[in-house]
């Protein structure tokens, strides 16, 4: 049972999201976030600037990532 359960799960996984395009999207906006994060946080350490200065430009770099659509 615990395998019917199991391809019940992957073919719902797949259908809900063909082509893998919205897991793609995720996965591109979870590394731009990551990557902001290391960069601005590295440079308010540096500068001596408060980290919510970071923050505010890592949820500027995550619109940017979800807000830009362009075909690769």
């Amino acid at each position: 049972m615990p395998t019917d359960v199991g391809a019940r799960a992957r073919d719902w996984l797949v259908a809900s999201d063909p082509g893998s395009l919205r897991l793609r999207m995720a996965a591109t906006t979870v590394a731009t976030v990551v990557l902001a994060l290391a960069v601005l946080a590295g440079l308010a350490t540096l500068t001596g600037q408060p980290i919510t200065i970071a923050l505010l430009g890592v949820v500027i770099a995550m619109i940017s990532s979800v807000a830009v659509t362009d075909q690769e």
